[in-house]
């Protein structure tokens, strides 16, 4: 009865921007091209194109499943804005407040619940038809922090996570894997770097901040 959300495109096609390597991605599979186009245009529309993060063998594009993914950067952004919707109908609507307001509550439960990955002591991504978190720690980790949804235990365990997975010389990178895609490593991405700084200072994790 938990409603999550995960990137999406309702257009099964090539991207317009990127149409001649989307068809020779497809070209290489034997599942449906559809599929491949849709998640493509997924990955996207999350900023994260492309990324290891979306790959089911964690190295090629080829084997992108980004729709079957319950992403923890999107759920923790859309936690923030059932809040501040429901901030912003004070006064007007007292109906509106309490509906957001709950959306937020039942949200943050379901974050807890299937997002924070118990083994790796971190918010990971979760596959919703394998029902099995993904085994892989990103820079996405720290969106809860930055949002307010962990509590102290878990910030401390993504602040450790974050330090043996991710952190280098010059920051973080996106992912720990060196793929050639530019949002896995080495790179890393400025909001990626703002949303880690400030979520580790809001739980007092000053000394990695």
């Amino acid at each position: 009865g938990t409603v999550l959300n995960r990137y999406w495109d309702d257009s099964a096609t090539p991207r317009e921007e990127s149409y001649r390597e989307d068809v020779a991605t497809a070209s290489k599979l034997s599942r449906p091209k559809e599929e491949t186009y849709r998640n493509l245009r997924a990955a996207a529309e999350s900023g994260w194109d492309f990324s290891s993060r979306w790959f089911a063998d964690g190295r090629t594009l080829a084997t992108i499943r980004t729709v079957d993914l319950i992403p923890v950067d999107l759920n923790s952004l859309l936690y923030q804005l059932e809040l501040t919707l429901s901030r912003a109908y004070e006064g007007t609507s007292a109906e509106k407040t309490s509906e957001f307001r709950k959306r937020a509550a039942t949200r943050r439960a379901a974050v807890q619940r299937y997002l924070w990955n118990e083994k790796l002591q971190s918010f990971t991504d979760y596959l919703w038809r394998e029902g099995r978190a993904v085994d892989e720690v990103t820079a996405a980790a720290a969106s809860p922090l930055f949002f307010g949804l962990a509590n102290d235990e878990q910030a401390a365990g993504v602040a450790n996570a974050v330090r043996a997975n991710l952190l280098k010389a010059h920051g973080l990178v996106s992912t720990p894997i060196d793929t050639g895609e530019q949002w896995d490593a080495p790179n890393g991405w400025a909001p990626l770097q703002w949303i880690a700084i400030e979520g580790l200072r809001r739980y007092r994790q000053t000394e990695l901040a």
